[in-house]
This record gives structure tokens, C-alpha cells and sequence, in this order.
């Protein structure tokens, strides 16, 4: 989705009651509120792109899977936001996602 850019298929990967919390205190459910975000980062990183670089998983298809995934956001700073007005720096984010899935669909998550 973050890639692709193709927010209208947010619903397609995500449950409707999905939760995100992020380690800088921010809080989002469902899925309008996850397309928000996205659209900000990238307003702000209009090149961003998301690479996963490792993913360790353990659970069933009829239980659901426990997920974690290590991976980077990387983008030139060229867009207004809370970043402040564009410095045209580049700029990388690593992080370490952890994902509850259930029926195919991300339904938590914590970064």
C-alpha cells in the first residue's frame, strides 16, 4: 500500500477496527485514520519508500499470527508538514513494527 500508493486498498490489507500505536505517543483506528497518516508521511517525502528487510512470524490461519517486521522509510524531505517546511534533506526512518493479522487482514499494530 505504501509503496504503491494505492490508499483506496487500505480496507483490501486492514480490519476496519485496526489499531496503531506508534512509540512517539500517536494513537490511530481504523482505517481512515491509518490512510491519513500514510498520506501525511508522504506529502511530506513525496519518494519515500518502505523496505522490509526482516519478518518473524509464529501463529495458524485459524488463531491469527503474531508478526514482527524490521524495516526503513527512506524519502527526500520535500513537502510541508510536522517536519516543518521542506529542507529537501533525505531522510531514513528504521523501525520495528509488531502486527497481530487475523482472517488475512493487519488488525493491530505497534511501532
Amino acid at each position: 500500500v505504501w509503496n504503491w500508493r494505492l490508499f483506496n486498498r487500505v480496507r483490501d490489507y486492514y480490519a476496519p477496527h485496526h489499531r496503531c500505536r506508534t512509540a512517539s505517543g500517536r494513537r490511530f483506528t481504523g482505517t481512515d485514520d491509518l490512510a491519513a497518516f500514510m498520506i501525511s508521511l508522504l506529502a511530506m517525502c513525496s519518494d519515500a519508500k518502505v523496505t522490509v528487510e526482516h519478518v518473524y512470524w509464529n501463529g495458524n490461519d485459524d488463531e491469527g499470527y503474531r508478526v514482527a517486521a524490521l524495516g526503513s522509510f527512506a524519502g527526500s524531505h520535500d513537502g510541508h508538514g510536522a517536519w516543518g517546511p521542506p529542507s529537501g534533506a533525505r531522510v531514513r526512518m528504521m523501525g520495528l513494527a509488531q502486527h497481530r493479522i487475523e482472517a488475512g487482514r493487519f488488525v493491530e499494530e505497534s511501532t
